[in-house]
């Protein structure tokens, strides 16, 4: 159903009685908003949908900083120095930062939310640049409530932090002060739109009405997007079988109102962001496993939230999400039980690993199983205690003679190893294996970019490399953990060299 878009005295003439009493009555147009033609109908208010707590991120106040020095990691919590960014200016550093897609294994992402976190000096250029781009990265991750508080400390409002602060409200169910902000700034307002979503999320559905009939009327809010706010304010006066088209693109307003009046989401993956409200929300059992399925591979959530949802209810079915879900409370049965311990954990990497959720199982079971002693070699088991860091519990799962991915992965857990005499390697596995080696055991380097006084611009560079994942090839993958080491950030590089080795791959 498409809003008609009377001019807005007419929609003034249905909300303002007439002053002559000898008026006589005018008929009006129907309006998508229908009740604007009852002047004298008091508007019911409903009492605010109560917002769930959320998983707190701790800030601490930086008050002398300027926009792009703001942080929430202080440099001894990333180990980063203060002058992350050095000699590199603020155009690079946020072409560097939007370069980094994500993708690798969960370890690269970790080390690209504490980049993006890190409280430093500013780089040369203007202000604002790089904090837009360390808060669009963040939220293309899932890390809303990380977002909101990178957000929140910046010092001077703006046209781009209020479109920020406006799409996570929208997303997180939390607008009170974006709206407010737009309220005593309307030129931040990205729209008109804005402005109609602020209205009626204040109870303001008269005003929301009036500003939805002006935009049309000028022309300044799009006709798809001008149906889908109708439907919103008004739902009684569409009909419920129909389906409005998808704009295109798709915002984060957008989104946010299908979801509200119940429309159908877009086919393919959405964007992270979009999945935030499944896991917080009221959503069912399968929609939070899916979500939190995606934020654990692709974003920001920690494994945990995925385990609590699989163990929340029952499975519903067999197959798919509701087979993993059966797979991780099969194996917690088994560990209670101490029995079937082995074929639940083969079980559960089955249907679990597929999806790049291994090191995720890694981290939740690797303390019990590090407890249960080894009758014989099991790759499996090995896999997860060497992705848990647990090199004594692994050895005991590996054959006498261990391969050597294993033997490499051994070695990156012991402080003393020396380097290894490696055979030549036989397959792409082998092959990281002894790149791997050669970057974290063999003699350290000196990178050009990082000796220049460009450390964060190094990582971001080695991060953009480590976004192919476990497919990534040998040669890059070396060069990127050079990089890494170089940088001081060791630990972290091993992580990600365990990950890249063993996430899809056993022993």
């Amino acid at each position: 159903m498409r809003l008609s878009a009377p001019i807005l005295a007419l929609a003034l003439a249905g909300a303002v009685p007439l002053m002559a009493e000898e008026a006589e009555p005018v008929e009006l147009p129907r309006s998508a908003i229908e009740w604007l033609r009852l002047p004298h109908a008091s508007v019911e208010v409903e009492e605010p949908v109560p917002v769930r707590p959320s998983r707190s991120v701790e800030t601490q106040p930086l008050p002398t900083l300027e926009p792009d020095a703001l942080g929430l990691l202080p440099s001894r919590a990333t180990g980063f120095p203060t002058d992350l960014w050095g000699l590199s200016t603020a155009p690079r550093i946020v072409q560097r930062i939007e370069a980094v897609r994500a993708t690798g294994v969960p370890s690269a992402r970790t080390l690209y939310h504490r980049i993006l976190l890190a409280q430093a000096r500013p780089p040369r250029g203007s202000p604002g640049q790089v904090l837009t781009a360390r808060v669009e990265g963040l939220v293309k991750t899932g890390a809303l409530e990380a977002a909101e508080a990178m957000l929140s400390r910046a010092p001077r409002p703006d046209a781009t932090t209020a479109r920020l602060a406006l799409e996570l409200g929208a997303l997180t169910n939390r607008g009170d002060e974006a709206c407010a902000l737009i309220e005593q700034f309307p030129e931040f307002a990205p729209d008109l739109s804005w402005r109609v979503w602020c209205s009626a999320r204040d109870g303001r559905w008269v005003d929301a009405a009036l500003t939805l009939e002006t935009g049309l009327v000028l022309g300044a809010i799009d006709p798809v997007r001008a149906d889908h706010l109708s439907w919103f304010l008004d739902p009684e006066f569409f009909d419920l079988s129909e389906e409005l088209p998808l704009p295109e693109p798709m915002t984060a307003l957008d989104f946010t109102l299908r979801e509200a009046i119940g429309l159908p989401r877009p086919p393919g993956d959405l964007p992270l962001a979009w999945l935030y409200a499944d896991v917080e929300g009221q959503r069912t059992h399968r929609a939070r496993i899916a979500a939190a399925e995606a934020l654990v591979r692709r974003g920001d959530l920690p494994p945990p939230v995925l385990f609590a949802a699989y163990r929340q209810e029952r499975p519903a079915a067999s197959g798919g999400i509701w087979g993993r879900a059966g797979a991780v409370r099969d194996l917690d049965a088994a560990l209670m039980e101490d029995d079937g311990i082995l074929a639940a954990v083969r079980a559960a990497d089955e249907a679990l690993a597929p999806l790049g959720l291994r090191t995720a199982l890694a981290h939740e079971y690797g303390a019990a199983l590090a407890e249960i002693p080894a009758e014989a070699p099991d790759p499996t088991v090995a896999a997860w205690l060497l992705l848990d860091e647990r090199p004594d519990a692994a050895r005991a799962w590996l054959p006498p003679v261990p391969g050597p991915t294993a033997r490499v992965a051994l070695a990156l857990m012991d402080p003393t190893a020396e380097p290894l005499a490696l055979p030549v390697p036989r397959t792409d596995q082998e092959s990281r294996a002894l790149a791997i080696h050669d970057a974290l055991l063999g003699p350290a380097t000196t990178l050009p970019a990082v000796a220049q006084g460009r450390l964060g611009e190094a990582l971001l560079i080695a991060l953009a490399t480590l976004d192919a994942g476990t497919e990534i090839e040998a040669q890059d993958l070396g060069e990127a953990l050079s990089t890494l080491r170089a940088a001081g950030q060791l630990n972290i590089a091993r992580r990600i060299a365990l990950e890249t080795l063993f996430q899809d791959a056993l022993p």
